[in-house]
């Protein structure tokens, strides 16, 4: 069966209006007796301001991790926190009916869904709670408002005291790094004080003074050598001056030259040089013609002999300061050999102390640069949260919502009762004219309707009674 249209649904409802009129009133009684059943809930709503900071953005650097969308939906949870919604319950003595009966966790579940917290995009807060006794409803908003406020700034401070106080940790640790730092450094150069780069110049010039001093040295001891030999054979008995001078002279060079092996290897340039010496003298004293004894005479010089002491004392002087010299030089050249490894680890040293020197700068910059933040955040200019209109109690009920209810009752009637109206005439089986006629059996031919004949209408006679019968 095709639907009604607009024109055939008409003439059916105005056919069928008892069917459509009782359930539309059935309706309204129904929507008008629910608003005077349903308890009245009332609501009331504060709204928090959230002013931006007087100095722009960027100009100085911010202390907080949370942006205020991040920082406002954490104090909105803080806010609908359980322990926070049962203190507000049990302050304001919120739904008594049901702690009474000892459902308090049912209160706290209640309470937690009348609170709504919304954050706008438009820098402002709105809170509202709804509730049974307008005053209570009010009250309990303007003190979450209160506390959200609160909270939000407390949260602030803890952002910002945690940053501060991690950034001046971190400050006094790459301080007191670089101080370790630059004490391992002095302790070093102290060690190593003779083995600096820097003295790699004066050690050079000390050295240069040492080798001529040496120079010096051995021409001196070798002129005392030759004297004390001359000495010797004036004051020497014929018969005991068996030696030649050049003999006397290899003799001392080997002494000197076993005194060297003693504190030198054998590529040591004074105990090369001396090897040289001695074998040039025993070339010499090999190739020298035998010397003819003279004389004997016993006599003895008295001056000659205090030369001859005199003589010995100052060779013996000259030996030992070459042995110091010795001593000395082989100390400057160790210096010297081992200034290129202190270098290396001084110039390790000195580079992690740039690294250190400058990681504590980059934290005093930054430090710095977090004062005038902290400032800010202490002062007057930086972002704030106020109670921009706090809540009043509601002068109209929330719910129930009576001209929607009236409404609601209204059009469920009326669906009801079109819904009615069509099934009973649907089953009522009668046509009320040739174009339903034509709708149920298409292809038959209506020849003219039958008029409706009212019972108002004369029945009696045989007119009546003819036209009754041709109908």
């Amino acid at each position: 069966m095709k639907p009604p249209t607009v024109q055939e649904l008409i003439p059916i409802l105005w056919r069928r209006k008892l069917w459509v009129l009782v359930p539309v009133f059935l309706g309204l009684v129904g929507g008008y007796t629910a608003t005077q059943v349903i308890p009245p809930t009332y609501r009331s709503s504060a709204q928090i301001l959230i002013e931006p900071p007087k100095v722009a953005d960027g100009l100085v650097q911010t202390i907080t991790s949370l942006t205020q969308a991040q920082r406002s939906d954490a104090v909105r949870k803080h806010i609908r926190a359980r322990d926070r919604i049962e203190r507000l319950v049990t302050d304001l003595e919120l739904y008594p009916e049901l702690s009474r009966r000892g459902e308090f966790a049912l209160a706290v579940q209640k309470a937690r869904n009348a609170l709504v917290v919304r954050v706008g995009s438009d820098r402002a807060v709105r809170i509202e709670f709804t509730g049974a006794d307008p005053e209570k409803v009010a009250t309990a908003v303007n003190l979450v408002a209160d506390e959200y406020v609160a909270t939000n700034s407390a949260l602030r401070d803890v952002e910002s005291e945690g940053t501060i106080d991690f950034m001046q940790s971190q400050l006094e640790k790459s301080k007191s790094d670089l101080e370790a730092h630059e004490a391992l450094i002095t302790r070093f150069k102290a060690e190593n004080l003779m083995r600096l780069p820097e003295q790699r110049e004066s050690h050079s010039r000390a050295l240069e003074s040492l080798e001529t001093k040496r120079a010096s040295n051995d021409d001196a001891i070798a002129s005392a050598e030759r004297r004390l030999i001359l000495l010797r054979q004036g004051i020497r008995p014929v018969q005991d001056q068996t030696v030649s001078p050049e003999a006397e002279l290899l003799e001392q060079r080997r002494q000197d030259l076993r005194a060297l092996r003693r504190d030198f290897t054998e590529q040591h340039p004074d105990v090369i040089r001396l090897k040289k010496e001695v074998a040039a003298l025993e070339e010499e004293v090999a190739g020298a013609p035998a010397t003819p004894a003279p004389v004997p005479d016993t006599t003895v010089d008295p001056l000659l002999a205090a030369e001859l002491a005199q003589i010995e004392f100052v060779l013996e002087d000259l030996r030992v300061e070459r042995q110091q010299i010795q001593t000395d030089i082989f100390r400057y050249r160790s210096y010297l050999e081992q200034i290129p490894a202190v270098e290396q680890q001084l110039l390790i040293l000195n580079r992690e102390h740039d690294n250190l020197r400058g990681f504590f700068g980059q934290n005093l910059k930054r430090r710095t640069e977090i004062g005038v933040a902290e400032d800010l955040e202490k002062g007057d200019l930086r972002a704030t949260m106020s109670v921009f209109e706090r809540a009043v109690p509601a002068g109209a009920p929330y719910s129930p919502n009576k001209p929607f209810l009236m409404m609601a009752g209204l059009g469920l009637g009326g669906i009801l009762g079109l819904g009615l109206a069509l099934l009973r005439e649907h089953a009522s089986g009668s046509f009320e004219g040739p174009e339903e006629l034509k709708r149920a059996f298409p292809g038959v031919r209506v020849l003219n309707p039958i008029p409706r004949i009212r019972a108002s209408e004369p029945s009696s006679g045989s007119a009546g009674e003819e036209q009754r019968r041709s109908a």
